[in-house]
């Protein structure tokens, strides 16, 4: 320096700023680490700083050039190279690193991959691998659920396949999450909710808010749990005809309104877009409703309702979001599944709220398997909507086909355990049941073709007057007692042998048929004036107002086979084969005809079935004499677009039947 002035620091003194430029050029320009300041201080020159900074390239090996620090790098074919020898390192013209002292430990150190190390430890070191681009264990997201994540997570599964949210300990994550096709939003573990303190624990990653894949398909959601319970939402929901193939597996949720729906919501009344949803080891705690399925192929596997107050599983079909509006149930899987403390733990029911204007479908084949019913408020499996308010409500009850309840465990129900009102084909095997009043299986209005076997019935005898449908007997008694009209008795006795000789209590009762089956090796029946015993021998029989008639050993109940090569319609007891009657296109029915109709013996009940597979109405008229209509059953006159209508017949002998029921559904 030419003056050292030693003037502080805003000296305008025209020797400081010669000084001044002199020092600058010098920390710029100089290859040493250090240059000295004015007032004596050493400080690091711009090369310095370098070499204490990252590796930056001050040449080529082509050109050649003397290194004076390892921070500095030479290319050679696109590579990065700097010297962990000694210094000054000099490097001629045209040399190579293999010429010029070798690659390894102590000399030449390729920094491409060094540089790359720096680069994937970095929040988006993903992003520089394309395998890795698709999985992402996000960080920096707020666990306290001060602010909503919604949008960082939308960001964060629109760029990766998969988004895996970290623990969130004693807090949660405030986000509503929209899960888009193909992606998969995972958690850290599932926390466990406590129903006494309403508390979640802190192992896991807990979301507060709702998650939809609605129109998505392809979706997955996993290992973690979702409260929406204070917003008064649905927890996980698909409702669209375009939601389809999605997965949920080790979820747990909690709602105020449905914990997990998956509804068609479309155009087609038969149901048939969207669906395939598979539900696995989930939990549903608190809220109306646990698991609902209202669409195609939906499957709960290993699922928990706990504490639902309304129902736990709910099977529906109906249009209750407007005319032309459909959500049908049709090929519903509950599989070794259970329910706590839930007031109705399965619920299937199909509705039309548009009368006139639309035809809901029924739902159609859900199947119960190995499920654990708990203590229920109410029924531990209700078909139907049995109450006569329904109508009264706003809508029309329609028949729910084949639910199908194969085993489990059904015990302690306040009320029947299982009841089916609206259910056509309906059957219950492999399963214990009981019914606290004394009703283990009860039928209520248009049931059809019920089927029950194989099932352990442990009821407590039947109170007097009640409704029962189903009734054990095991404790020795000569005489049945049918109060209540059972239309099923199972004999249980143990030894010794008994013979039960009388089946009272149906005085004043004009008619009632009922099947008998013998569930052991010591009962024999005789109050029919027929023998019966050994075990599985089942057989029917009615009384008459009078005394017993034996009808036989139980053949299958018979759809009644009806000839239709014009409008003139025959039925035809000629055979018992399942058959039924399809309307020709565009041709009404003039007339409805007996054939052989003295076979049905009195007291045997069959079914007529007519169907209307078109998409114009047909009108019916000319019903024979022998269809007698009982009391407010209205012989069918007309038959809508691809309607359905199933009359049920209760022979009195000698050709004649009594019209008992008649129900039309799509």
């Amino acid at each position: 320096m030419a003056f050292n002035t030693g003037n502080p620091i805003g000296s305008t003194d025209a020797r400081d700023l010669s000084d001044n430029a002199e020092n600058f050029d010098t920390a710029l320009g100089t290859t040493a680490a250090t240059w000295v300041d004015r007032f004596g201080v050493t400080r690091d020159s711009f090369e310095g700083r370098l070499a204490k900074g990252s590796f930056y390239r001050v040449g080529t090996f082509a050109a050649g050039y003397t290194l004076t620090n390892m921070r500095q790098t030479l290319e050679y074919s696109g590579v990065e190279y700097s010297w962990a020898g000694s210094f000054p390192k000099v490097v001629s013209a045209g040399a190579t690193p293999a010429t010029s002292g070798g690659i390894g430990a102590g000399a030449w150190v390729d920094r491409n991959s060094d540089a790359l190390r720096t680069d994937l430890a970095a929040i988006t070191g993903a992003d520089l691998i394309p395998t890795l681009q698709s999985v992402y264990c996000a960080t920096g997201l707020d666990t306290t659920g001060v602010t909503n994540e919604s949008s960082s997570i939308a960001a964060l599964l629109a760029k990766y396949d998969v988004v895996k949210l970290p623990k969130t300990g004693s807090g949660f994550i405030r986000a509503d999450i929209t899960v888009p096709t193909g992606k998969t939003l995972l958690g850290s573990g599932r926390p466990v909710y406590d129903t006494v303190t309403a508390t979640w624990s802190s192992d896991g990653t807990l979301v507060k808010g709702a998650v939809s894949v609605t129109n998505k398909h392809a979706c997955t959601i996993g290992n973690i749990a979702i409260d929406s319970y204070d917003l008064g939402t649905n927890t996980i929901a698909g409702a669209s005809s375009t939601t389809n193939n999605c997965y949920v597996k080790n979820v747990a949720t909690r709602a105020n309104n449905h914990n997990m729906l998956f509804e068609q919501n479309g155009s087609s009344a038969i149901g048939e877009n969207g669906g395939n949803i598979l539900v696995e080891d989930c939990i549903a705690y608190e809220g109306p409703n646990g698991f609902v399925s209202k669409m195609k192929g939906v499957t709960f596997l290993r699922c928990k309702a706990v504490g639902q107050t309304v129902q736990g599983f709910v099977v529906v079909s109906d249009n209750i979001n407007g005319p032309g509006v459909f959500s049908r149930a049709s090929d519903t899987t509950i599989e070794d599944c259970e329910a706590i403390d839930c007031n109705e733990p399965i619920r299937i029911y199909s509705r039309n709220y548009h009368d006139g204007v639309d035809s809901v479908k029924a739902s159609s084949l859900t199947k119960i398997i190995r499920f654990n019913g708990g203590t229920p408020g109410g029924r531990h499996i209700r078909v139907g909507d049995f109450s006569a308010s329904a109508i009264a409500g706003g809508y029309t009850r329609i028949l729910n086909d084949d639910v199908i309840v194969d085993g489990g465990f059904f015990i302690g129900a306040p009320y029947s355990s299982i009841r089916f009102e609206n259910a056509n084909r309906p059957s219950i095997t492999n399963c214990p049941i009981f019914g606290s009043n004394g009703s283990n299986v009860e039928g209520g209005d248009n049931v059809y073709e019920l089927t029950v076997g194989d099932v352990q019935h442990v009821n407590s005898p039947a109170a007097s007057g009640l409704d029962i449908k189903y009734k054990v007997v095991s404790n020795h008694t000569t005489a049945v007692d049918m109060t209540g009209k059972p239309t099923l008795i199972v004999f249980q006795n143990p030894s010794p042998l008994i013979t039960v000789s009388a089946a009272a209590g149906l005085t004043s009762v004009f008619s009632h048929r009922c099947r008998f089956k013998i569930d052991d090796v010591y009962t024999i029946c005789t109050f029919t004036g027929v023998t019966h015993f050994g075990k599985g021998t089942v057989f029917d029989a009615y009384y008459d107002g009078t005394s017993w008639v034996d009808l036989g050993e139980v053949i299958p109940q018979a759809e009644v086979l009806a000839s239709q090569n014009s409008a003139a319609v025959v039925v035809n007891f000629g055979t018992r084969s399942k058959a039924y009657l399809a309307a020709q296109a565009g041709v009404s029915i003039t007339s409805v005809t007996l054939a052989n109709a003295t076979n049905i013996p009195a007291g045997e009940i069959v079914h007529f079935r007519i169907t209307n597979s078109n998409a114009s109405p047909i009108t019916i008229a000319g019903w024979a004499a022998g269809f007698i209509f009982a009391d407010g059953i209205t012989a069918p006159t007309a038959l809508g677009a691809f309607k359905k209508v199933l009359l049920k017949l209760y022979s009195v002998g000698g050709g004649s039947f009594v019209v008992t029921s008649v129900q039309t559904y799509t």
